[in-house]
């Protein structure tokens, strides 16, 4: 009974499609991280997808937070109130809705996640290193992951922010909407392959699932009566879930990234000739999910309850409720289903199910080069307050990330390296300004910084902020799409 009354939920209810892509972290209590991955020269981090990725060196964090947020027509401020609480105004949600698009996306990555060296590497001879031509362990890193995105009709916001009373006489059109949520605790294990010459490196990560919830809905539609008596409904949807179960049935994963480094054969003396091509992949594999409670109305199973894909369509007839004014504090707090639930179970004929499987993993794809840089003839020109600029560069970046809501991503980086003058604490700053298109945004404006410095007992150690969707930040009730990411890298 409980799983057919939260399937109505997701049926009718969008407001819990935002709602578990705003509190995602509840049920996992963990957050997104990326990979110990190797820094760069231009210290651009590739742990999120959606920022520009990483070219080698040899620096790997020791800490990193991060947190993305995004959407084509949801405010920086509206999704925040969603995450973490906060009155949304009646005024907000309707200046959302003059904004609505025939396809609308939001998505989000929180992280935070720290790595840890074997020892007898770290403090290993640099001569038995350079000699040392076998595949071996150099890191060992641990991930708690939260990821969300959702793409949705503008029908399902008026359902979800305002409910049915604004439409009588009207059928909202809720149509296809996809919703995906997953939480994953990984431990990753880095691999240095000396006798490569193009993978800078290479990972295997052990996924244990702390949370996967997918929803999608198929020519949905909601109509209500002129007098607000009765809703018609009618369409197909199914949910999948691993709420409420232990840990141990929620599900465990294997997955693999690396990066890659490609020199393309030109007869060309250009820098853009000679630059090399980055590129790679994250967390490619497989998850295991043993135990998924699935809800489904107008579609058909496979009989021996493996697979999570329905083998096929089945009829379905609109549905009438009665007594069914339906507000948005009502489906909020779900009572319009507790006076319904008879009625519901009665009529919409849900099927409820327990059903095991695979899925692929969300992985993330990147390339990224240099489109120029040039050094300064007169070095004593360049800013004196912060250090002498003797290097500046421009990268180009695409990533790829598949979860729903996330578009091909497109970064445009400007950044100068710095040296300090005179005797100064760093030894060297990286600044870059960038310029985004898509990902769960459409697009930002960002800062990095990289200040690196000698630190006792440890050696060189990188200091990074970065501040993504600058507008968002200063606009939060117009711009959407907004992030912050901080991090301590050391050299191995």
């Amino acid at each position: 009974m409980a799983n057919r009354i939260s399937g109505y939920k997701y049926l009718l209810y969008f407001c819990l499609m935002f709602g578990n892509l705003a509190k995602a972290s509840v049920d996992s209590a963990q957050v997104f991280r990326g990979l110990p991955l190797v820094d760069t020269k231009t210290h651009i981090s590739h742990l999120a997808p959606s920022l520009p990725p990483a070219k080698a060196s040899l620096y790997e964090d020791l800490f990193r937070y991060q947190l993305i947020t995004g959407s084509n027509v949801l405010p920086f401020s509206f999704m925040g109130k969603m995450a973490f609480g906060g009155y949304i105004s009646p005024q907000a949600t309707m200046g959302v809705e003059t904004r609505l698009k025939s396809q609308n996306r939001a998505g989000y990555m929180q992280s935070i996640g720290a790595v840890f060296y074997p020892l007898k590497r770290r403090f290993k001879s640099e001569q038995y290193v350079a000699a040392n031509n076998k595949a071996e362990v150099v890191s060992i890193g641990i991930r708690n992951i939260q990821m969300a995105g959702v793409t949705f009709s503008g029908d399902a916001y008026r359902l979800v922010f305002r409910g049915n009373g604004y439409y009588k006489g009207k059928t909202l059109d809720v149509g296809s909407n996809n919703f995906f949520a997953l939480g994953m605790n990984t431990v990753d294990f880095g691999i240095a392959l000396p006798q490569s010459k193009n993978i800078e490196k290479f990972y295997i990560s052990l996924a244990q699932v702390t949370r996967y919830n997918v929803l999608k809905t198929e020519d949905l539609s909601f109509y209500t009566s002129p007098m607000a008596d009765s809703v018609v409904l009618n369409g197909r949807y199914y949910s999948q879930s691993t709420a409420g179960l232990s840990g141990d049935q929620k599900g465990l994963g294997i997955m693999m990234s690396m990066d890659n480094k490609m020199r393309v054969k030109s007869s060309g003396t250009s820098q853009w000739a000679q630059a090399p091509i980055y590129y790679g992949l994250r967390d490619l594999g497989v998850l295991f999910l043993p135990t998924l409670s699935v809800d489904s109305r107008g579609y058909i199973w496979d009989e021996n309850t493996s697979g999570l894909k329905p083998a096929g369509e089945s009829p379905i007839k609109s549905v009438t409720v009665t007594q069914a004014v339906v507000s948005s504090r009502e489906l909020q707090f779900g009572n319009w289903f507790t006076s319904q639930r008879d009625t519901l179970n009665a009529r919409l004929k849900v099927v409820s199910q327990t059903r095991s499987g695979t899925v692929i993993s969300p992985f993330t794809l990147y390339a990224q080069k240099e489109l120029f840089s040039y050094r300064p003839s007169n070095l004593s020109e360049s800013k004196k307050g912060l250090g002498t600029a003797y290097n500046h560069a421009m990268d180009v970046n695409f990533t790829y990330l598949n979860v729903p809501g996330y578009v091909l991503s497109t970064t445009l980086s400007w950044g100068s390296y710095y040296r300090p003058k005179g005797e100064q604490k760093w030894t060297s700053f990286y600044s870059e300004y960038y310029l985004g298109l898509g990902g769960f945004d459409t697009w930002n404006l960002g800062y990095k910084g990289f200040l690196k410095s000698n630190i006792i007992g440890i050696g060189q150690t990188s200091f990074m902020l970065d501040l993504r969707g600058l507008e968002a930040w200063l606009f939060p009730k117009r711009q959407h799409g907004a992030g912050i990411s901080f991090g301590v890298r050391c050299k191995l």
